[in-house]
């Protein structure tokens, strides 16, 4: 039960950069099925988004954020890039 909390309370996040650029919207992650852990989360980009980002993009044009790349989650999602 608690997982499904978890995952509703990040969904739809913004995403923004340790600089403070903003990214778009956290849309899903990746979860190890082994060991629970988040690999990476998905991120639908705003129209706007820095074109420098260097994370993969999936076939839906999302971006594939490492979750190592993740330095907080509050409010907001701040990435490093």
């Amino acid at each position: 039960m608690t997982k499904y909390q978890i995952a509703k309370e990040l969904g739809n996040k913004e995403v923004i950069t340790s600089g403070g650029a903003k990214v778009g919207k956290l849309s899903d992650a990746q979860i190890d099925e082994n060991t629970g852990k988040i690999i990476s989360i998905i991120v639908k980009p705003r129209e706007d988004a820095p074109t420098k980002l260097q994370f993969p993009i999936d076939e839906y044009g999302f971006l594939i954020i490492p979750y190592d790349h993740v330095e907080a989650i509050s409010e907001l999602v701040i990435v490093r890039t």
